[in-house]
């Protein structure tokens, strides 16, 4: 089972998530809460609409591949995720991404190709954190989990299509023109 969820940050200060790991609830949000557009409205205007905190939360069989400590601007990070599918759709080997603000490399490798194809997918981070010896971190420093490529394709298209659509409501969505337009491409390419 893939779960792909986003959740956006409740707060512009993320800082001090690292010293309450065990408690993201207390800093991020998802999409089934009540208040979702109320939290993403207010980090909006706080930052003038130029970025928007958060994480997308990837689990795959159990393995937790992104968390919340990968949190970054998500206008960065859905675009970035969709260009790597793109990437992939286009080589069916690998891609890789590293339009992160904070250092993170994400990428999709074919490990099997028959009878059922089967794609690596991992993420490594290039956090300072790892450096100053922070005892309590959740992860390690490289994650990485195997699953059916058409499963994860699937599963990254539709959390991405309910991101853009809750996105949408706010209507200061226009910094993922690009996003939308790689999400129709990676429909066009697959039967969905």
């Amino acid at each position: 089972m893939i779960q792909i969820e986003t959740y956006i940050a409740k707060t512009n200060s993320l800082d001090e998530y690292y010293e309450n790991l065990e408690e993201p609830s207390q800093f991020f949000i998802n999409k089934d809460d009540d208040t979702w557009l109320k939290v993403l409205d207010k980090m909006l205007n706080e930052s003038k609409g130029s970025f928007l905190n958060g994480t997308i939360f990837i689990s795959i069989e159990g393995a937790e591949v992104v968390t919340f400590i990968d949190w970054d601007d998500l206008d960065l990070m859905w675009p970035a995720l969709l260009t790597m599918v793109l990437d992939f759709l286009n080589d069916g080997k690998y891609a890789r991404t590293e339009h992160f603000s904070n250092g993170q490399q994400w990428t999709i490798r074919k490990v099997t190709s028959s009878p059922k194809d089967m794609i690596l997918f991992k993420v490594v981070r290039d956090y300072s954190i790892f450096e100053f010896g922070l005892n309590n971190l959740t992860v390690n420093k490289e994650t990485s989990a195997l699953c059916k490529e058409d499963v994860f394709l699937k599963s990254v298209i539709g959390a991405a299509q309910e991101y853009i659509d809750y996105r949408d409501k706010d209507s200061r969505s226009q910094n993922l023109v690009d996003a939308k337009q790689k999400l129709r491409k990676i429909k066009e390419r697959m039967i969905y």
